[in-house]
């Protein structure tokens, strides 16, 4: 009976091992492609948005990287704020912008394309509005599917939404 313990566990080591290699592997491809590294352009966006939290303002939904992959190596975070009253939120926003190194100014028309006549866009970045820095647009009065909802989203009115976009510099580059 002993014996045939031994040799059951003996068969058995070569399955275990071989778990846990391709275990190792799958771990090891994970933390290569960013699987378990921290956002730092949500936590920097999430200082932010504290404010718009203080105003009653909501996260509708987001999504980021943290620009640890093979086909990005910039941290990015997008989110969507449904903003109850835009007149008290904006110049709020727009402080805590600044004071973080990210002070915004109108964009370029050049940008504003059909879909967001009724928009207002603002941005820190200098020249195209995918480098380094933060985009905010502003929509009020029209609804809008986005990108990371189940639903269309209106703001009504004194209301918006807020939509934020923060680019931090290549992990490659630090």
């Amino acid at each position: 009976m002993a014996r045939s313990r031994r040799t059951l566990l003996i068969a058995l080591l070569p399955i275990g091992i071989t778990v846990a290699a391709i275990a190792l592997l799958i771990f090891g491809l994970g933390y290569a492609f960013g699987a378990f590294h921290d956002n730092v352009a949500q936590n920097k966006l999430a200082t932010l948005t504290k404010s718009l939290d203080a105003l009653g303002g909501h996260q509708i939904c987001g999504e980021g990287d943290a620009g640890f992959g093979p086909d990005n190596t910039d941290p990015w975070e997008h989110v969507w704020y449904q903003i109850p009253n835009d007149s008290v939120a904006r110049p709020v926003l727009f402080s805590a912008a600044a004071i973080n190194g990210y002070p915004l100014a109108p964009m370029s028309d050049k940008y504003v394309n059909g879909d967001h006549r009724n928009s207002y866009f603002f941005t820190s970045t200098v020249g195209e509005p995918t480098e380094e820095g933060m985009v905010v647009v502003v929509y009020r009065h029209q609804s809008f599917k986005l990108d990371c909802a189940a639903k269309a989203s209106k703001a009504v009115g004194g209301g918006a939404i807020f939509e934020i976009d923060l680019v931090l510099p290549s992990q490659t580059r630090r």
